[in-house]
């Protein structure tokens, strides 16, 4: 494995990012601002995904810019992994920046750093936070969960999780 110092210097002495000059790994380097800063991304000026993550051709295969740069730095992805930012932007190359990680952490580590869409952000959501609390307000007074759904346009199951804090638990 390489080591940090090694990764950190690519297109130095280290050759991490030389080769022949159709190489994948020439040609992701040709498309990387890269930075001195250690604390700064390595921006991908090539082609973007919707959300902005790189992507770069390979024997006619998309490949995802971070996860080539994983593969050029520490070899490759192993099976069910996934590559993660640290810094929370999707078009940043710089290896110190990725971690690997199951999908379940990438999940936990969106939550953590508030990229999770809830609640009424959801486009299909049919409540709002005022519904949420006015739910709970309702059931608390003794109003049946069936009748509170009625109203509102929801399922009892709906008004249950609510009331029992098992969907909307953002809600205070």
């Amino acid at each position: 494995m390489k080591t940090t110092n090694d990764v950190e210097t690519c297109g130095s002495s280290s050759g991490l990012c030389k080769g022949g000059r159709g190489s994948l790994r020439k040609r992701w380097a040709d498309k990387v601002r890269f930075t001195n800063d250690p604390h700064s991304c390595w921006e991908w000026t090539g082609a973007k995904q919707k959300k902005g993550y790189g992507q770069i051709g390979e024997d006619g295969k998309t490949l995802n810019a971070h996860r080539t740069a994983w593969g050029i730095a520490f070899g490759p992805v192993p099976a069910g992994m996934q590559v993660l930012h640290k810094c929370d932007n999707p078009s940043c190359v710089r290896w110190s920046h990725l971690f690997l990680g199951t999908p379940m952490d990438n999940m936990i580590d969106k939550i953590e750093k508030g990229r999770q869409l809830r609640g009424q952000q959801m486009a299909q959501s049919k409540l709002t936070e005022a519904d949420v609390r006015q739910i709970r307000q309702r059931a608390a007074g003794g109003e049946f969960h069936g009748s509170i759904a009625a109203d509102m346009n929801v399922c009892r199951q709906n008004v249950d999780k609510i009331v029992r804090r098992k969907s909307w638990a953002h809600v205070s």
